[in-house]
């Protein structure tokens, strides 16, 4: 648990691939089910503190235990840390991230990581409810980023319960199922 961002829930892959990544993931690690939402469109981005284009995204969320696998393809070439990350000569592991179902909880971890000298790399701005996010790099080369994610609030939470209750006694049929999003 970090004291500073919460219980760590999960670990976000970035890849250039997303049908290569969960076919090993699937087939290879048979871990999942896994759900997917399809060019998701991100809007209220913000990179590197000023306001982007929407980014297009599939994400697929699955559980191994305790920890949930994502899995994230970003479509085009809006400015992002997915495509630093990309652009790095790197694929794989990228970010760690916490749950929030509290605004407040959310605000006061994000302002916890920006005084520990965290930059926030890209993030979601919500004036209207919805869930937000935030990436957050800590300039330490060998280090993941950090999201907060306000996963858990009631439009959201939809995502972690399905995934976490069809990873129970899976018996590995139908390992990938799509999901829409909003």
């Amino acid at each position: 648990m970090s004291r500073v961002a919460g219980p760590l829930l999960q670990v976000g892959l970035i890849v250039r691939d997303v049908d290569q990544a969960l076919a090993y993931w699937t087939q290879v690690l048979d871990v999942g089910p896994f759900y997917v939402i399809r060019e998701a469109r991100i809007g209220n981005f913000f990179y590197r503190g000023r306001p982007s284009e929407d980014i297009v995204i599939t994400m697929a969320f699955a559980q191994s235990g305790e920890m949930q696998i994502e899995l994230i393809q970003q479509h085009n070439d809006a400015p992002s840390g997915y495509r630093e990350f990309l652009s790095a000569g790197r694929e794989g592991a990228q970010h760690l991230s916490s749950w929030f179902e509290d605004p407040a909880a959310y605000d006061e971890a994000r302002t916890a990581l920006l005084g520990r000298g965290m930059q926030v790399v890209h993030e979601t701005v919500s004036n209207d409810g919805s869930p937000r996010f935030a990436y957050f790099d800590s300039g330490v080369p060998f280090a993941p980023m950090i999201e907060l994610s306000e996963a858990m609030l009631p439009g959201a939470r939809i995502v972690q319960d399905t995934v976490i209750a069809a990873s129970r006694g899976w018996d590995g049929t139908d390992p990938i199922r799509e999901m829409r999003f909003g």
